[in-house]
Parts: C-alpha cells; structure tokens; sequence
C-alpha cells in the first residue's frame, strides 16, 4: 500500500488492511458483511481524499452525481479500479474553527451530511467503520443494500496492541 502523505486519516484507512495489503477480515464480518476479499483482488484501489461543492450549489445533488461519475473516468489506472474508497467528513475550507464552542456539533452535522451524499451515491460503510466504499460491479451484494439498511458507525479504526508491537518488532509492549 502506497500513502503520499502520512495523516491520521490515511493512518486509519491503512489499518483496514493487513501487512500483505488484504482487507483484515473483521471489516468483512461487522457490519453488513457484504465486503470481502474482492476488495483488494486487484493491483489498484481507489480513495477520495476530498469532494466539495461550494455554498451556493449545494442541496442540489451535485455531490451525488460527481461521486456517481467517478466510475465513468477514462484513465489507463482507474479504469482498472473496482472499488473507491472514501471517509466522508466536511472539507477542510468549511470546517469548523478551532476555538468555535460548537465546533463538535457543527462538525457532527457536516460529516452526517457529507455521509448521506455519499450513500445517495452508492457508497456502502466498510464495517462499522467510518469508512465507506463502491463497488463498480452493479452486482456486488453492497449494491442490494437500501441506505437506510446501510451499517452504523461504531469502530474506531487503528492497530491493537497485538499489532502496534508487531509493527514495533517487538516482543511486548514495555511496561
């Protein structure tokens, strides 16, 4: 797995996946169960880093159908892409200040609505995570599941303990 650049986010949505790059199987099992090891069959996946749509536009289903057209790209590597991958959450030009005593509120609000445009979309929750991915195959089962059936979030993403000394090359985590 290659990540440009190292963020909390792109932190979280590696620890989806195993060390040889397969999707780890308690995000195929939680949830809706419909994603398995046909995420990651194929050399290239696909993620969305960001969408917005500016002030004025927005409520008119443009978000939708951008999303919706991702799959129609004509490009030598996306082309090859069955799955993009996404966690929806507000652009950072419309996200709330820092030092905003509702900024937990405002931000809840923006990622629930960022969240519904993406399901509007097609895009089904990976687990109970708030991850969320589509499936360019119209048959895939995450396809027959109504947005109102669609998982909830409930899984904060990142490694166990087991895994982080692993990672460390450790024996155990020092006490």
């Amino acid at each position: 797995m290659f990540m440009d650049e190292e963020s909390q986010e792109t932190h979280e949505f590696s620890c989806l996946f195993t060390d040889r790059a397969l999707l780890k199987p308690q995000f195929s099992r939680e949830g809706t169960g419909v994603w398995g090891a046909e995420v990651t069959e194929r050399p290239f996946i696909a993620y969305i880093e960001g969408i917005r749509v500016e002030p004025e536009y927005r409520g008119q289903g443009i978000g939708r159908w951008a999303l919706e057209r991702l799959l129609d790209v004509k490009d030598p590597y996306f082309g090859t892409v069955d799955f993009i991958f996404a966690w929806p959450t507000p652009h950072p030009k419309d996200a709330p200040k820092r030092d905003d005593p509702n900024r937990e509120q405002i931000w809840d609000s923006q990622t629930a609505r960022a969240v519904k445009t993406f399901q509007r979309a097609g895009y089904r929750r990976l687990g109970t995570t708030a991850f969320f991915c589509l499936a360019r195959d119209p048959n895939h089962p995450s396809r027959r599941i109504a947005l109102e059936q669609d998982a909830q979030y409930s899984t904060d993403v990142g490694l166990s303990d087991e895994e982080f000394v692993k990672m460390l090359g450790l024996d155990a985590l020092p006490r």
